[in-house]
Parts: C-alpha cells; structure tokens; sequence
C-alpha cells in the first residue's frame, strides 16, 4: 500500500467517528502531509480536531486519552488543563498504562513550567511536588529530574542515596542522563559504596545510549584501566566519539595519544587538528600542547638532518682525505634528543606526571646484536630511561620497538641501544 492509499484510509476512518483518525487527520492538515493526500489547511486542521472532541456517549479508553491530549494542547478545542488531569487521573486510576504515561508526562512538564518560570512565576518547590508527583507516576524523565534535585540539595534537603535511588529507577528504565547520574555517583562513592566496575558499567550503558558525556569517561576509564581492563584501542575509540561531539576534554585526550602513539598509529598532524578543535571551544590546556606541535615538527627537520649525517659517517671514508670533526654530528644527535624530550614531556603532561628516571646500581650488560659488553644501569619497571617510552635511539635516531612494561625493546631497560651501543656509531 502506498502512502496516498494510506491517507485515504485515515480519512475514511475519520468519516467514520474514529478519534485516533480524526487527530491524525487533524495532524496530517495542520503540518501539510503531500505524500499522504493532504495539503496544509489550518481551516480543516481546526474542524477536524473538533470533530475528536466532540462529546460523546461511550468512549474507549484510547479514545479518552486521545480527548485528554486534546484538552491539554487546546486541539480542536478550548484548552482547559484542569479537564485533561482529571480525563488523565480517571484513566490512571483504572490502570490504563498509556493514561498512566500521560499523567506523568503532564506533571513533568508542568514541573518544568514551575522550575524555569515558563509562563508563570518560578517556583521550584511546585516544581518539586509535580517532579515527585510524576516520578511516582513511573516517568523516567522526572525520576532523573528528582533525583538531581535530592543530589543538589535544592529546595529540598541534600539526599545522596535518595537521589541515587531515583537514579536507579530512571536508570533501568532506559534514560541515559540517569545511566550517567547513577554511573557518577558510584564512581565518587556518592550515595551507594564506591564501586568503579559499577561506575563502568552505568557509564557504558550510557555511551551506547549516546550520552557524549559518557564516552568521554568510558575513554578516561579504559586508559586508566579503572573498572575494567586497561585498553588503549578502546580508550581511543570512546575518546573520538566525545570529541567528533565537541567534548573538548577528549579532543585533547585523544591528540596526545595520537601525539605519543598510544592506541592509535602517532599522527603529529591528526594531534595538532584536534587541539585546534579544543583552542576553538576555549580550552586554555590547548595553546601549550599546540606550541609543542610547531616545536617537534622543528625538531624532526633536523633529525632528518642529524639521519643524514650518520648515513655519511658510516660510509668507508678514503685515506687521502681527513675524516674531519664529528662536531656537526654530535650536534645533529643532540638536536633530535630534543624531540624525543618533547614527545616524553607530552606524555607526562597527559598522565599527569612527568616522566622520572630511576637508577640502581651499575651492572654489565651484553649487547644481544654485537656480543660485546657494556656497564649500564638497569632500571625499574616504567619508562625506559634511554628512550623514554618514545620508540626511538636518541643517539642514533635509529626507530625501534617498543617492547613490555614500557621499556624499550633494544635496550631493555639497560640505557644502552643495541643498535647503535650507546655510541652513536655501528
């Protein structure tokens, strides 16, 4: 059946005294529904919704509601509020769950009239007994409402588990701003006892309900490994859903770890983009993390430079001319040691601390690619201290994996690159 047919079904419907039909006809004139067969006409509009409160004998349930919204909105009909709460009580009453439905939907809305002053005097006491009055109703919406105000303690003495029971009730019936409530109040220990794999879970089923909120703790959480296992992919992927929604905390959450590599392949210029999206929305964190952007792209010019240099050191050089100073060498080496103390100082930015480096006493240390022995210093678990977690040999500049715990793979912890020995040179 097309659309059009569909429209002439509604009409005869209507024709026929149906209420339902009659309110979507009324609906279909007053919008203008072409596709249907009805072109916009406030005049028909108006005398259709008359026609659906017209009085009548008996009505069905469904029919009652439909003259109660009608009542309400002033449809087709003298809007009169006190008629459409008594129709929307009466129909509660008898357990009709869509009149049920209603009567909360009208004094949550009306509790929002009194809340914000919209049409009448402010008044968040009203506003309160109408929440209250609709949450009892079972509307999620003014049980999530409620439970803010029992949270905030406004107008109403400060209540953290009862807030968090209003939470829950909303919570379990589908509203992702109570998911997120609920989530935060087990995450502080607020009103229940602090639970982080809770906080997790509420927080997730808030972020599938597209709280953007949400993602952005769910990020932070799988970073940080709190609540559930740490998971840098994950953490990524929540980190983007925030901030392709302006969330400005993940926008730059997320640039550091495509600054530093973690979870995402490290893209300098994909860091920049989104701390440029957080500098627009006024985040003052932002500048700083752009100014180490321009200063690293400086730097890995002259490491490019400084690469270039070893390349010719390391050819056979002929007898008849003098090998001349490494100076400029040297100088290129320490040149890219500034890109990797930028990257490690982004790092340490983002985990809150900057990176510390360790030491224990010396010890020998055997070179896996040469065979030949060094004295070097083993370190604690953390990051390695010759290349800082960053990948990279800062005096070869030489890239290299990183391996367990944060240590660099070629050197294990020991400070000495098995590439280059430490030195510089093969």
């Amino acid at each position: 059946m097309n659309k059009r047919e569909a429209g002439k079904w509604y009409l005869r419907a209507a024709k026929n005294g149906d209420i339902t039909a009659q309110n979507e006809v009324a609906l279909f004139y007053k919008i203008g529904s072409p596709a249907l067969g009805f072109e916009q006409n406030q005049a028909e509009a108006e005398k259709w919704y008359r026609r659906a409160s017209e009085p009548r004998t008996t009505l069905s349930q469904h029919e009652r509601l439909q003259l109660a919204n009608n009542y309400n909105s002033g449809n087709g009909i003298k809007q009169d509020k006190a008629k459409a709460l008594e129709m929307y009580k009466e129909l509660a009453k008898e357990g009709y769950a869509p009149g049920q439905y209603m009567l909360g939907h009208y004094y949550y809305y009306e509790a929002l009239r009194y809340y914000e002053g919209l049409g009448v005097s402010q008044d968040k006491v009203k506003a309160l007994e109408l929440y209250k009055q609709s949450a009892e109703e079972g509307f999620a919406m003014a049980q999530n409402n409620l439970g803010i105000m029992y949270e905030a303690g406004e107008v109403v003495h400060e209540d953290k588990a009862e807030a968090a029971k209003w939470y829950r009730k909303a919570a379990e019936q589908g509203e992702c701003n109570a998911m997120f409530n609920l989530g935060s109040m087990y995450m502080n220990g607020e009103g229940v006892k602090r639970d982080k794999t809770e906080a997790f879970k509420w927080y997730l089923k808030a972020a599938e309900n597209d709280n953007i909120n949400a993602c952005y703790n769910v990020g932070q959480m799988y970073f940080w490994g709190e609540g559930v296992n740490k998971d840098y992919v994950k953490a990524a992927e929540y980190y983007r859903k925030a901030a392709d929604r302006g969330i400005s905390n993940a926008q730059i959450s997320l640039g550091v770890m495509y600054f530093v590599g973690e979870g995402v392949s490290k893209n300098y210029d994909e860091a920049y983009r989104l701390w440029k999206m957080a500098e627009a929305q006024g985040d003052t964190r932002a500048p700083e993390f752009i100014k180490s952007y321009y200063e690293v792209k400086e730097s890995l010019k002259r490491q490019a430079e400084a690469k270039a240099q070893l390349e010719t050191a390391r050819k056979p050089k002929r007898k008849a001319k003098s090998s001349g100073s490494n100076g400029g060498f040297v100088q290129g080496l320490q040149q890219v040691n500034e890109v990797l103390s930028l990257v490690s100082d982004i790092a340490g930015i983002f985990s809150g601390r900057m990176t510390t480096v360790s030491s224990s006493p010396p010890q020998r240390v055997t070179s896996s690619r040469t065979g030949k022995t060094y004295t070097a210093r083993k370190t604690p678990r953390g990051n390695c201290p010759h290349c800082f977690g960053s990948g990279e040999c800062p005096r070869c500049a030489s890239t290299i994996l990183r391996g367990s715990e944060n240590h660099c793979r070629e050197c294990g912890g020991s400070k000495i690159c098995q590439w280059c020995q430490g030195y510089g040179t093969d």
